[in-house]
């Protein structure tokens, strides 16, 4: 099952950390030269949900499928893979809300633009002073609880 997004839309995303963060792992295909992502099901390497993500000049494309079991023929890639069902559909639909949700968020974050040393104004040095030596006696402390327990 695919699905494509525009460039436009992700924007400076990281793809690989971002499906990362969904719990895919990146491996490495040998023969095909290529990456690509997986989930396991189970404990086990099989069954397992299959990513590949390419990057085109005006969109990526997500194709995701299910793998039943590992290539049964010595030279050959068959699989046993799924392209559509109910798994499918609910990890690909999984991955279009956590994309979406991520873009939107990135959007509306805008840098915040503050005037920090009109802020601060004038400060009390003794009372800075004091909370310095009040913080470094409470770190002491927790240091020396955490070296006795």
């Amino acid at each position: 099952m695919k699905y494509r997004v525009s460039v436009e839309e992700i924007g400076e995303l990281n793809v690989e950390r971002f499906l990362r963060t969904l719990g895919w792992a990146q491996i490495y295909d040998r023969r095909g030269d290529k990456f690509s992502y997986v989930k396991r099901l189970s404990r086990d390497f099989y069954p397992r949900l299959h990513l590949y993500v390419k990057k085109y000049p005006d969109n990526y494309v997500f194709d995701l499928h299910l793998d039943q079991k590992k290539a049964s023929y010595e030279g050959h890639s068959a699989h046993s893979g799924e392209y559509e069902g109910d798994l499918v559909n609910n990890a690909l639909e999984s991955i279009k809300r956590a994309l979406k949700t991520k873009i939107t968020n990135t959007e509306i974050r805008e840098p915040e633009k503050k005037d920090v040393l009109n802020e601060l104004g004038e400060g009390n040095l003794d009372e800075d002073e004091e909370l310095t030596k009040k913080n470094d006696k409470e770190s002491k402390l927790k240091r020396l609880f955490k070296r006795i327990f």
